[in-house]
């Protein structure tokens, strides 16, 4: 079919027999289609609305001009209406609305503006309704979602100014496919009970103010999502991974910062993932190799950092990646899709290094990561080897210091056996009964004496707790000289120190006390121990 040029035929009538005076005239014509893309030019004159038969009416990227006839909606058998790419203004018209059988309404890039007629949402047979790229303005009609039980597709974005809230009723449309909102002035948030519409595939989102979406919970089997236009709250969240259905997700062009999120690889059917010109930051999450199905990914334009990942030249689907304009450095992968430079995208990254020769990269000046010489295994070997040539070094040179009468810091641990007694001073508060007179067995001037019962691995041993008094003058050195000496002096006449025990008691004062075996005839005089007479007389 050849291109028609010059004006619409003014004729519409010429169509038909022509009419007795009085008598109704019945129009043959079923459909006005193929007509587009012919360089038409004019109105869409009214006579159009004595096509009473016509079901559908196509005239798609010409230059019609004017606004739509009133008389259009006289065409009760209407079906379909594209009038897509064309110069038409002005409003939608109320009689629309009286177009019952109207299925498709594609009214895309054209002029047309003003507040939405509520009518159009009262088609009930409305199955899509494409109105992108206009001038329309007012807020969607809380009609919306009550009266299209049938619709499928719904799109406003593009240059369209709609504002307030998207309706709550618009969970109604249990049949609701695509929704496009982009690029609009909507605010409030997106309702989470849209994740009641089960059938959803397609979202576009965007907003010029305080749009709000927390996708994960909402979309779950959602394939497509586009985010356009500057959006500057819609926010990536951890929960975008239960998108378990994804196919698309493209959100550049915005705002978006932080890291990518890690949980994007819950997304395993993805197969393109846009998320350049925003302002992400970080490396690239490992959790991404398990996109599986990727086959273009764009991060270009943000300010992403670190080493290329390995993994994605195993990533046997991906057939697009960009990169450009980050600060990724080091060497670059040579398998996969790195192997053909004009499928992958890497300037303004000013530190990359390797990869094929067509990709014109400098040769990299350092060993590359799995090099065995350089891997994390191999550098915590040699620190550990390196630890202990220190200790052996050492040990001669502490043996060497003791000799020469080097002294160490006094322990406050001692054995009781073959083992390490470290006793604190709620241990002795409870192997006294709380210090109680009862158990009081010697006094003296730097503290009293008490009997205990410690225990230890199951085992009870009877100890003898001298408790300094630290408010005697003196009590705190002889603490320290009776630790050194007891430490030092080895005499079978001399009672055995097991332990000592330096530290706060529960109102917040100074504790300090020496724990020794408890001899049972042993006398306790001026809170000094000794051995019993009859011991002495043994030695």
């Amino acid at each position: 079919m050849g291109q028609i040029s010059g004006l619409v035929p003014l004729a519409w009538n010429n169509l038909c027999p022509k009419a007795s005076k009085g008598q109704q005239v019945e129009l043959k014509l079923e459909r006005v289609e193929r007509a587009s893309r012919n360089k038409l030019i004019g109105n869409i004159l009214v006579e159009l609305g004595k096509l009473v038969k016509l079901e559908n009416l196509e005239i798609a990227h010409d230059n019609l001009t004017g606004h739509l006839p009133t008389s259009l909606g006289n065409v009760s058998t209407l079906q379909d209406i594209n009038l897509e790419g064309n110069y038409l203004e002005g409003g939608l018209q109320v009689t629309l609305g009286f177009l019952k059988r109207l299925a498709v309404l594609t009214l895309v890039t054209n002029n047309f503006s003003g507040f939405f007629a509520p009518s159009i949402f009262n088609l009930s047979s409305l199955r899509v309704s494409s109105l992108v790229d206009n001038q329309l303005s007012g807020s969607l009609p809380v009609s919306l979602g009550y009266s299209l039980p049938n619709l499928r597709g719904i799109h406003i974005g593009g240059e369209n100014h709609i504002t307030g809230t998207i309706p709550l009723g618009i969970v109604n449309l249990v049949n609701l496919i695509g929704i496009g909102l982009a690029e609009n002035r909507l605010t409030g948030t997106i309702p989470d009970s849209l994740g009641m519409l089960k059938k959803l595939q397609t979202l576009y989102l965007g907003g010029k103010r305080d749009l709000n979406c927390g996708c994960g919970h909402v979309f779950g089997r959602v394939a497509f999502i586009v985010v356009a236009d500057k959006t500057d709250a819609i926010a990536v969240t951890a929960d975008i991974g239960n998108l378990v259905n994804l196919v698309y997700l493209n959100i550049s062009n915005n705002n978006f910062s932080g890291h990518i999120p890690a949980t994007l690889s819950g997304c395993t059917t993805l197969e393109t993932l846009s998320l350049g010109e925003n302002h992400f930051d970080g490396s690239i999450p490992d959790s991404l190799s398990s996109l599986r199905s990727i086959a273009e990914l764009d991060l270009s334009s943000n300010n992403l950092s670190g080493q290329i990942p390995d993994y994605l030249e195993k990533l046997s689907f991906l057939k697009y990646l960009n990169l450009s304009h980050n600060r990724f450095e080091g060497p670059v992968p040579t398998k996969g899709v790195f192997n053909n430079a004009s499928a992958v995208s890497l300037t303004r990254n000013g530190r990359l290094c390797g990869g094929i020769a067509e990709l014109h990269l400098p040769s990299c000046p350092f060993t590359h990561p799995k090099d065995p010489r350089t891997s994390f295994l191999f550098k915590l070997i040699w620190i550990v080897c390196g630890v202990l040539g220190i200790l052996m070094l050492s040990s001669p040179l502490f043996c060497w210091l003791r000799k020469r009468g080097v002294k160490a810091k006094p322990s406050l641990a001692f054995r009781l056996g073959n083992s390490i007694m470290m006793v604190s001073f709620h241990q002795l508060l409870k192997a006294t009964d709380g210090f109680a007179p009862a158990n009081l067995i010697g006094q003296g001037s730097f503290g009293n004496v008490y009997k205990g019962i410690l225990y230890q691995n199951q085992e009870q041993n009877v100890i003898a707790v001298k408790v300094m008094n630290l408010q005697e003058q003196g009590a705190s050195r002889s603490f320290l000289t009776e630790c050194k000496t007891l430490r030092n002096v080895r005499h079978r006449n001399l009672v055995k120190i097991i332990s000592a025990c330096s530290s706060i008691d529960f109102q917040g004062n100074p504790f300090k006390a020496l724990i020794y075996e408890f001899i049972p005839n042993g006398s306790y005089i001026n809170g000094c121990i000794i051995p019993s007479n009859t011991e002495n007389q043994r030695s």
